[in-house]
């Protein structure tokens, strides 16, 4: 019944936003109606009434997030995207991907059991204020502060093995290799910098993400799967010829996590981008000068160069994206120059703004970016003369509002931006 509810979402699910914000002549009754209101963001609105199966009594519901499932058998009751799946179980509303189960659900179809795994095998005094916790059946390490708290480090640790399961599943890399990763309360220090949230070495099997308390834990875990986007695609194909290809493909193995928090997708920023006349040519995003210092100041360099590799994984498939990765040589991958797949691409992008209008205004939405955008250099560059030391109230309404035009909250986003701008210089 899963399985096959999963097949059907993906196939009719518009994505984790509706594209037309249309009032439903339909409701949510009873045990999908509770599931509706634990987790909004992802369900959306309904789309039809939920319907019956004569041969079992289970039920289905469409809605503009994915379906929602009921299994009558076991008093089962589910929503998934396609992707996830959010079961009503003994702790509440979790999550878990689809091809997983919980220890305490029913296995009709034979699914592993999620793992998580949150606490370290053991602890060791690094010196200069700094722990490593070892997790050695995960291959992983984490290098921390004593800014950073144990309630983060187990967010973080259980952030990583849900982001490897994603992004190894996006990338198709059979077999991980050991890391270490350092959780960093300073953003200004090397090697991150101001306005960068996380950085990889993949040479050095080495990760950094910042845990200063910004962000939500979903906008952490969507960092943690960029980064580990880097990690997981240097190993399948080594370095990448150039930022672009290189964020490009850690957009897409993170995308995901995107969309399972209602934010922005990767499609849709480029689709608004093209309408408000805003992309990049991508020639300019190939060069070694191409500003990727971190989404907060970057973000339209790094969502264009991720759609453009997500359309070139989607439509081509990601064995051809292999042979152009290492080398950015796509006449020997696709038969075509750069020029030629960038017309492709920006075709692309130009039907789907004639078939699926997207659900926010594009202008109003990159008024609210560049406003975002100049606030943070103005903070950045505040900061830079006061040796890094962030203006604390500052930062954190602008990290409010950025996650609040993202979800398209206007007055949130407002009101967190006046705070912003109110701080002196």
């Amino acid at each position: 019944m899963l399985v096959a509810a999963i097949v059907l979402a993906a196939s009719l699910a518009p994505g984790p936003a509706a594209r037309v914000q249309a009032a439903p002549a339909c409701s949510f009754q009873l045990g999908f109606a509770s599931m509706a209101a634990a987790i909004p963001q992802h369900v959306g609105q309904c789309v039809e009434n939920e319907s019956h199966a004569a041969a079992n009594g289970d039920a289905l519901q469409r809605t503009s997030g994915g379906l929602l499932v009921w299994r009558k058998a076991d008093n089962w009751t589910a929503f998934t995207d396609g992707y996830h799946t959010w079961v009503a179980g003994p702790d509440g509303v979790q999550e878990r991907l689809n091809t997983q189960r919980f220890a305490w659900e029913a296995d009709p179809d034979g699914l592993p059991v999620v793992s998580v795994i949150t606490a370290p095998a053991g602890v060791v005094v690094l010196g200069g204020g700094l722990e490593r916790a070892d997790y050695p059946t995960l291959g992983l390490r984490v290098v921390y502060p004593a800014a950073v708290t144990a309630a983060s480090l187990a967010e973080f640790v259980t952030n990583w093995q849900a982001a490897d399961v994603v992004v190894r599943a996006r990338l198709v890399v059979a077999t991980p290799a050991p890391m270490t990763v350092e959780l960093r309360a300073d953003g200004a220090a090397a090697p991150l910098g101001l306005g960068v949230r996380g950085f990889s070495a993949p040479g050095q099997g080495r990760m950094y993400q910042l845990y200063d308390g910004s962000g939500d834990p979903g906008d952490r875990a969507d960092i943690t799967a960029h980064e580990l986007g880097h990690m997981r695609m240097y190993l399948r194909d080594g370095e990448g010829a150039n930022a672009m290809l290189r964020e490009g493909v850690a957009m897409y193995a993170s995308e995901p996590f995107l969309q399972r928090d209602g934010l922005v997708t990767l499609h849709d920023f480029a689709q608004a981008a093209y309408q408000e006349h805003r992309l990049v040519p991508l020639a300019t995003l190939s060069t070694p000068d191409a500003a990727f210092d971190g989404r907060l100041l970057d973000r339209l360099d790094y969502d264009l160069a991720g759609s453009f590799v997500a359309y070139l994984i989607e439509h081509y498939g990601l064995a051809a994206f292999d042979r152009a990765y290492p080398a950015a040589d796509y006449a020997a991958a696709y038969g075509k120059s750069l020029g030629q797949l960038e017309q492709e691409w920006i075709a692309f992008l130009a039907d789907r703004t004639k078939g699926q209008p997207l659900a926010f205004d594009p202008m109003t939405y990159f008024a609210a970016l560049d406003r975002l955008h100049r606030d943070y250099v103005r903070l950045f560059a505040l900061a830079a003369q006061h040796d890094g030391h962030l203006d604390g109230p500052a930062y954190r309404a602008l990290d409010a509002a950025r996650l609040a035009v993202d979800r398209h909250d206007a007055a949130a986003a407002q009101r967190q931006l006046q705070l912003a701008e109110a701080a002196p210089d």
